[in-house]
């Protein structure tokens, strides 16, 4: 990092030499120093934020929301994290930090069972996320101390753990994109002897019931970046890592969360992009087959259609509206632009108008946000 500093001091414009003597040879210059730090800080929160954006980790939550992301991605806008230069520097170089609560909670919940590989694996995803969160840039160098930490008589055989799952996920992330083209069996075959290289007989008792949210969660992540591949594909990618997941137990799963599976795989932005590209009667038939997968029933299907016609008809009147009211503000001032302004909400929304003009005077305009096909 200092060697990183000092070369954004290089690079910097200097004054001139004679400049520099007239006002003394070792004299600060502050606007240099300034500028330095708001280029590293800028730097550093660019990167810590693309990577809680991209974390593909097992734990990682399947259902991870919208504000999440867009927190992150408002501050990589913004122009950094919101914690100095020299706390990042602190996580980088300084002592292990962990939450006291954290290390008491592994203790008490996985402490009497760590011979289970099972609960080795559950103990060092905790132990990432904990990390990840103070230590964003180097969590994995810090792994080997917070197990010292949490756990310091078991420290060899977790860290193996440690080790076996870094090479699982790097395996996943460098594989996800040619498993799209084989067929269900292949892909289960594959996964089965990797698990089996890495893990040993401890596979078959890591990957229970509990830890088949992770890899739907992967796989979403992964489809989330596929872009050339057809809609239909896409879905039967993740119907078929489903039924791997889950066997007999596929339809029970589906069914209990039905709304949630459909809600996030309809939300991918790739999911979007094809649905964008559609004319309505071709995107109307492709939810309607989104939605089936789900075992959505005949009446909820009609519910849905019903909506779906809604949404579009609301979007279609709200692009124009939006349209003729840039028109409005461009061309027009004062008491006049109200009046127009009033008149085109009122005809265009009706009953609803005081609503939108609430809305667009505390900032928010609902047509300029994202349109999420079959959601909203």
């Amino acid at each position: 990092m200092t060697r990183f500093f000092s070369h954004v001091l290089d690079i910097l414009p200097a004054k001139s030499a004679d400049r520099e003597v007239e006002e003394g040879k070792h004299m600060i210059q502050p606007w240099r120093v300034y500028t330095a730090i708001l280029l590293v800080s800028i730097f550093l929160g660019i990167t810590m934020q693309f990577a809680a954006i991209f974390d593909l980790r097992p734990g990682a939550f399947l259902m991870r929301s919208d504000a999440v992301i867009g927190k992150a991605i408002d501050s990589i806008l913004a122009g950094g994290g919101s914690q100095s230069v020299a706390v990042r520097r602190a996580h980088l170089s300084g002592a292990l930090n962990l939450d006291k609560a954290l290390v008491s909670r592994l203790r008490n919940q996985y402490g009497k069972d760590l011979s289970d590989p099972k609960v080795q694996f559950q103990v060092i995803e905790e132990l990432q996320k904990g990390l990840q969160s103070r230590y964003p840039l180097n969590s994995r160098d810090k792994m080997k101390e917070a197990v010292a930490l949490a756990f310091p008589g078991n420290v060899d055989q977790l860290m193996k753990m440690s080790d076996r799952l870094d090479s699982y996920n790097a395996w996943l992330r460098s594989t996800w994109g040619t498993m799209l083209d084989k067929s269900f069996k292949d892909r289960e075959d594959i996964l089965k002897s990797k698990r089996t290289e890495i893990f040993g007989t401890d596979a078959d008792k890591i990957w229970t019931v509990d830890l088949r949210m992770n890899t739907l969660n992967r796989i979403l992540s992964a489809l989330n970046r596929v872009k050339n591949a057809p809609l239909k594909d896409k879905l039967a990618f993740f119907m078929d890592t489903i039924r791997q997941e889950y066997g007999s137990d596929t339809d029970a799963f589906i069914d209990s969360y039905q709304q949630e599976l459909l809600k996030h795989f309809i939300g991918l932005e790739s999911v979007q992009a094809d649905l964008g590209k559609m004319k309505p009667q071709e995107r109307e038939l492709s939810l309607r087959a989104i939605r089936q997968a789900f075992n959505v029933d005949q009446a909820t299907l009609a519910r849905w259609e019903a909506l779906d016609k809604i949404r579009e008809d609301r979007w279609e009147r709200g692009l124009m509206y939006m349209k003729e009211r840039q028109k409005i503000v461009d061309s027009v001032h004062g008491a006049t632009r109200d009046f127009l302004l009033d008149a085109l909400r009122s005809s265009y929304f009706g009953k609803d108008a005081a609503t939108v003009t609430s809305e667009e005077k505390a900032g928010y305009f609902r047509f300029k946000g994202r349109r999420i096909y079959g959601l909203n």
